[in-house]
């Protein structure tokens, strides 16, 4: 991670979303070239157990700030994936559900159970796979600006 750091003296960057009596000014420690590296270097410092959960990646250019909630684990990654596999698994299966000849609406509302722990459970695999295939990624993003 070669950086210089840039901006030490800049103004303080505050946000929409937090309430004015709890916004602290905030200060450029560090400037990097790229999104990817001023990730990693928020990886890096997550890796060493520096508490994230207050620092910002901003980008200039784009006029963009990314708050950094805290780390995702396995566990995490996993939960996010199951309830994105549980919503979508439960949508498609009411939907196609709803074409049975022999009363539509339950086999509609069964079906829909079924997508529903079908997708969870595929959904935390797939969760998982992608969390351990991006390396372990540890940032949990919220965006705003």
């Amino acid at each position: 991670m070669e950086s210089e750091p840039r901006g030490a003296n800049a103004e303080p960057i505050r946000t929409n979303d937090e309430p004015a009596a709890r916004r602290a000014p905030r200060r450029v420690v560090v400037s990097y070239d790229s999104y990817a590296d001023a990730q990693r270097a928020v990886d890096h410092l997550s890796d060493e157990g520096f508490p994230v959960e207050r620092v910002s990646i901003v980008a200039e250019d784009l006029r963009f700030v990314e708050q950094v909630t805290g780390r995702v684990g396995y566990g995490q990654a996993a939960l996010q994936g199951a309830g994105s596999g549980a919503l979508i698994g439960a949508f498609f299966g009411f939907f196609l559900g709803l074409f049975s000849l022999i009363d539509p609406l339950v086999s509609a509302l069964l079906v829909a159970l079924y997508g529903l722990v079908f997708g969870a459970i595929v959904g935390a695999i797939l969760g998982l796979l992608f969390y351990a295939l991006s390396g372990g990624s540890v940032t949990s993003p919220r965006w705003g600006g």
